[in-house]
């Protein structure tokens, strides 16, 4: 049987989204985490509380949609907080969300934009252009002078749309599982060495996610949805700052 009409789940009842949605304003409310072995607890308390007649399906729908919506909010306020610094990426980019554009008065043609919180003296074309505020963006940053003789300002070119990684935070990685591994360096550095040579390899379209050849290992198959080109290199650039990798030093026996 499809694995995908096997993990599709009932319509939710109004009682199962009242239940969710109450574990969720009580843990934002009071500043809780929500923690998976306590909604059942606070799914039965509120029915207490609330007077509500939840069967016993609907309060364990009730306790899967606390989680998820959990899980979305956790990943929503990650992404806010990560897009508030620029990244800056292996090949001197950055990448920031667009968050204003305002426009000079006069024929210097240029425009203000604020990425990240910084605000930026930019020069784009409107007929060109393929972002948007809101959208998550990669350019090139310098520190220089508008006009001769005047103190240097921040100023970003090459804007590009850079992927919607709102979406990867909110849907693609939501609910899959994380590996922890333990690897030693030369295994880690062949693991980034190998990511590199796909990244430019996808760089090329000689690979893409689910393509039937290397691709497929990329989505497992058609398990899930692979990462994008974008995806990639956000993802080898953090591995190379070591984030979310711990290292370890072996403790000699002598």
């Amino acid at each position: 049987m499809n694995r995908n009409l096997q993990s599709q789940r009932p319509p939710l009842t109004d009682n199962a989204r009242q239940l969710a949605s109450l574990v969720i304003e009580q843990a934002d409310r009071n500043g809780f985490e929500v923690e998976c072995d306590a909604i059942r607890d606070a799914v039965d308390q509120f029915c207490k509380l609330q007077g509500i007649s939840a069967t016993e399906a609907e309060r364990i729908s009730a306790c899967e949609e606390a989680k998820r919506q959990w899980r979305d909010k956790q990943a929503d306020a990650t992404l806010q907080e990560t897009l508030k610094v620029r990244h800056r990426l292996s090949d001197g980019r950055f990448v920031g969300k667009v968050e204003r554009i305002e426009f000079t008065q006069g024929g210097a043609g240029n425009q203000w934009t604020t990425i990240s919180g910084i605000k930026y003296a930019t020069w784009w074309d409107l007929r060109t252009k393929d972002w948007a505020v809101g959208d998550v963006v990669a350019f090139k940053a310098t520190n220089a002078p508008m006009w001769h003789g005047q103190p240097a300002v921040p100023q970003a070119s090459k804007i590009e749309r850079f992927g919607d990684l709102e979406a990867l935070a909110k849907g693609a990685d939501a609910g899959l599982q994380q590996a922890v591994m333990r690897v030693t360096r030369r295994q880690y550095d062949a693991i980034v060495a190998s990511l590199r040579l796909l990244e430019r390899q996808m760089e090329k379209g000689a690979v893409s996610p689910n393509d039937g050849d290397v691709g497929d290992i990329m989505t497992c198959s058609g398990d899930h949805q692979g990462l994008s080109l974008e995806e990639l290199t956000l993802f080898c650039d953090a591995i190379l700052d070591s984030q979310g990798v711990t290292w370890s030093v072996p403790v000699s026996s002598n």
